[in-house]
């Protein structure tokens, strides 16, 4: 009988387990769905409504005072099949790389 109680308890654990994922993998999909149904537009064209710049956004966001020095982006150590490869592992490298595989990808 002993053994009995824990098999049931068992199966009670495994489906409540499954209703679960069951639960988890529906809701994922309904938002799958309303994502792609709703495909991030409120029904107004782009560039339309009553949206005003700030006046800050009408600055310039340069510096206001002194020089500042512009970054040099490395250049690729080698170029396999017509893309560069070999950027440096910095923020500077994966500028440049970034900026180069878009040149490629716009010819």
């Amino acid at each position: 009988m002993f053994l009995d109680q824990r098999i049931q308890r068992r199966r009670k654990v495994r489906d409540r387990l499954l209703m679960l994922a069951a639960l988890v993998v529906a809701a994922a999909m309904g938002a799958a769905v309303f994502a792609f149904v709703s495909d991030g537009s409120d029904g107004k064209q782009s560039g339309e409504g009553d949206h005003k710049p700030s006046p800050a956004a009408a600055k310039s966001a340069g510096p206001a005072t002194g020089f500042t020095k512009p970054t040099v982006l490395p250049t690729p150590r080698d170029i396999e099949d017509g893309v560069p490869v070999g950027y440096p592992h910095t923020p500077e490298g994966a500028v440049a790389a970034i900026a180069h595989f878009n040149d490629v990808l716009d010819r």
